[in-house]
């Protein structure tokens, strides 16, 4: 098994995966605290921090609180490691939640964090002998939504709220329940409350603790011993779970949360194996183990609902599989439900890499789930960047995905919701595509339209979701919140711009942006992306070609393109380059190209047409 030495040297030797799964190995053996202290230790070491990647998979978080938050600090380290990022954070000293976010020079402010966490204590802002009831429930909100408003004023990244966890102490024992508000109801009026008012603030999110405790195997939430040995404001047992979706939400900022979901099908979507038990004698519903199959595909067509997309990786006999989901009733997942599948007796580990190659997504986005430890084992070793939960019992496969954070995302939109008919639609042009000998025919064929434009406010949860997904077409891979977006399109110093496109087989909706910084009569692209789904049709040469068009009607004379090499975006390297860009300065690792205008030659692809709602179309045609 690994050992610490040997993770950090797999670490240390190359910028790539290799080194991450062995964390999770390494987890499942049975730790010491002192073991997993040594492993959170990890990002602070020499060996690893000389990683030209690792700006890119470093993630910075500040946490703020009434009571101590040290104990969260192993936690959080090792589930951003799980992920496949490092964590550098800055803990506020105990009880200073108020002071931090006033004092510009405290040590918060000066950390420049990605994500701050509070973690408040209603003792922090109610009078020690305060009545419980709804008047100071309302008086207790208000005041920690006056530390959220200074926190708004000078912070736009994500901020997670850490809610109150109910006491075991009930001062009117089994009567609490009968109490204008006894202490429970309390607890759970401020939290429902706080919910609420979190709702209408962007960027703002519940790290929600009292959810947790509810399976978290927690003896004691307010009366454990860390309370009392050193002012832990949460009790140990929470750590994993709250450190769980810290990390997610440091992944989903940093571009590392997971969209694709590849599954096996013997004994993972049912029991049995249908090549040897027949269609009809494998176990989907009724009792168990058929029931737990059923509560495993509920919670993955969940995930589906929310954007996730599905894939079948499985050793099997197509006619089989297909009569499977047809027959069966009880089945929950739909045949159509899957955007890419491999059901052949080929080697698991090809056809991993044909699904992330027809789909057009990194294996870094997949997170696998098999049965056998031995495709598991081969998989996690040929495609280390691919997440392979190491479990064979369906129940546990259950239990992870009902509480794992690797999916999460800071937004849900509308283009989520369709993904999986985009990529249906995929399928389609795949077909017409083999049905026609030239490219151009085919591309004429699609009837693609694109509109640009300027942002609205209801479009940049999609613009900020894009910044910090799309890591293959991406020319700087630089993320941002909403809130920022928000900021920039409001200075009068940026302009933030969106592209969309449909054809004839679907509407794609907001699939690519820029952000440009205006300096006089220059303009520097600082972001120029496209999601994976929609490369390969000119939408980029298109996109490009408007806001050259569109900044010389606005007086610029020159354009200048960025160029930030990252582990996936090689692709986009001479992309300037081929569309009429000379090559300016190459200023440590940040490429730089120009673009004199007017003048240029008209890139847009003719079997593009511009929809009549873009801004300024005229210019470009």
């Amino acid at each position: 098994m690994p050992n610490i030495r040997d993770i950090v040297s797999l670490l240390a030797s190359e910028e790539s995966w290799r080194g991450f799964p062995q964390i999770r190995h390494y987890l499942r053996e049975k730790r010491t605290r002192g073991d997993v202290r040594a492993l959170a230790e990890i990002p602070c070491r020499s060996e690893v921090l000389g990683r030209s990647d690792f700006s890119t998979r470093c993630c910075r978080v500040a946490l703020a609180a009434s009571r101590s938050t040290e104990n969260l600090r192993d936690a959080i380290a090792v589930q951003c490691l799980d992920r496949g990022m490092f964590c550098q954070q800055y803990h506020a000293p105990f009880g200073q939640l108020g002071q931090e976010l006033r004092n510009a020079d405290s040590g918060l402010h000066r950390f420049q964090p990605d994500v701050i966490v509070l973690s408040p204590h209603p003792a922090s802002y109610l009078p020690e002998n305060a009545v419980l009831n709804e008047k100071s429930a309302s008086e207790l909100i208000d005041a920690l939504w006056i530390d959220l408003t200074i926190l708004r004023d000078w912070f736009r990244g994500p901020v997670l709220v850490q809610n109150f966890l109910a006491p075991e102490a009930r001062p009117s024992g089994i009567l609490d329940c009968k109490q204008d508000l006894g202490i429970c109801d309390f607890v759970r009026y401020v939290n429902y409350s706080l919910s609420g008012r979190i709702k209408a603030l962007p960027g703002v999110l519940v790290l929600d603790a009292a959810h947790f405790s509810s399976f978290a195997a927690v003896p004691w939430s307010t009366l454990h011993k860390g309370q009392y040995l050193a002012g832990f404001g949460t009790p140990d047992q929470l750590a994993v779970h709250l450190g769980g979706d810290i990390a997610g939400v440091c992944a989903a900022l940093k571009g590392f949360t997971r969209k694709c979901l590849v599954l096996d099908l013997d004994n993972t979507l049912w029991g049995g194996i249908v090549g040897e038990d027949g269609v009809g004698g494998i176990k989907i519903g009724g009792s168990f183990p058929g029931n737990v199959y059923i509560g495993l595909q509920q919670q993955i067509k969940a995930l589906l609902n929310r954007g996730i997309l599905l894939g079948l990786n499985s050793k099997n006999n197509e006619e089989d599989v297909r009569r499977v989901f047809e027959t069966r009733k009880e089945m929950i997942l739909d045949w159509g439900d899957f955007a890419c599948k491999r059901i052949n007796w080929k080697d698991k580990v090809s056809n991993l890499k044909e699904i992330a190659q027809e789909m057009n997504i990194g294996l870094d986005s997949m997170v696998i789930l098999d049965d056998n430890p031995v495709e598991r084992e081969w998989i996690e070793t040929c495609c280390p960047e691919a997440y392979v939960l190491p479990e064979s019992d369906p129940l546990e496969m259950l239990r992870f995905l009902s509480v794992s954070s690797l999916f999460d995302s800071l937004s849900i939109t509308a283009e989520d919701r369709s993904r999986q008919n985009s990529y249906s639609a995929m399928e389609a042009r795949r077909r017409l595509r083999s049905e026609k000998t030239d490219l151009g025919e085919f591309l004429r064929s699609l009837q693609l339209t694109v509109e640009i434009g300027a942002s609205k406010p209801a479009q940049l949860g999609r613009i900020a979701q894009l910044t910090q997904k799309t890591n293959q077409f991406n020319l700087t891979t630089r993320r941002y919140s909403e809130e920022r977006l928000e900021q920039l399109r409001r200075s009068g110093d940026w302009e933030v711009f969106y592209c969309s496109c449909h054809d004839r087989f679907a509407d794609e909706g907001i699939i690519g942006v820029a952000l440009v910084r205006k300096q006089g009569r220059e303009w520097v692209i600082d972001t120029f992306l496209l999601s994976c789904r929609v490369l390969g049709r000119g939408v980029e040469q298109a996109f490009l070609s408007w806001l050259c068009a569109f900044a010389e009607r606005k007086g610029v004379q020159r354009i200048i393109g960025e160029f930030v090499r990252s582990a996936k975006n090689g692709l986009t390297e001479s992309f300037y380059l081929e569309n009429g860009f000379k090559t300016l300065t190459n200023d440590n690792g940040c490429l730089r190209f120009s673009l004199q205008l007017p003048g240029r030659q008209d890139c847009w692809p003719g079997w593009i047409t511009p929809c009549e709602n873009s801004v300024g179309e005229e210019a470009v045609r």
